[in-house]
């Protein structure tokens, strides 16, 4: 009868960890390029926000917002997708520039960034105001949409 040495259950041992570690590569891979894929998205969808209310885009905003899309905002409280976009219509709110100050922290379905703000709010003229915006996104029908946006003065 053969006697097992000491390094063989180790040999085994390390073998059958290496093996699993190179079946899975091509899984981690896989998920690695769809978690980039989805961070690009949400990075484009931040900037088509931004766009939309830059240029009172209407159309793009209704096709951007979800339909049980809130805002939180800094002096008005929450508002609904419909709420927000009639002041963005009446240029109640009217955004004139909004620059990104740092690389957007995305994290899941969420995208946090710092930026300056200008514009008119609700008869309030605001230049470079810094404020923190977290977006939330939602996938609806294959598309991302966005369900909440978040803004905080800093």
């Amino acid at each position: 009868m053969k006697r097992i040495k000491f390094w063989h259950p180790i040999a085994a041992v390390l073998l059958g960890l290496s093996l699993s570690v190179a079946a899975s590569y091509p899984a981690i891979k896989i998920i690695q390029t769809e978690r980039a894929q989805q961070q690009s998205e949400i990075i484009e969808l931040d900037l088509a926000l931004r766009k939309a209310l830059i240029e009172h885009d209407i159309p793009a905003l209704q096709n951007l917002l979800a339909e049980d899309f809130e805002i939180y905002t800094v002096n008005q409280g929450v508002l609904s997708k419909g709420e927000w976009i009639r002041n963005v219509q009446k240029r109640s709110i009217n955004y004139t520039k909004v620059k990104e100050l740092e690389t957007p922290q995305i994290q899941g379905n969420q995208i946090s960034v710092l930026s300056e703000v200008s514009g008119e709010f609700w008869g309030i003229e605001t230049q470079d105001k810094l404020v923190q915006t977290t977006i939330r996104l939602v996938e609806r029908k294959d598309k991302l949409q966005i369900k909440c946006v978040v803004i905080k003065l800093v």
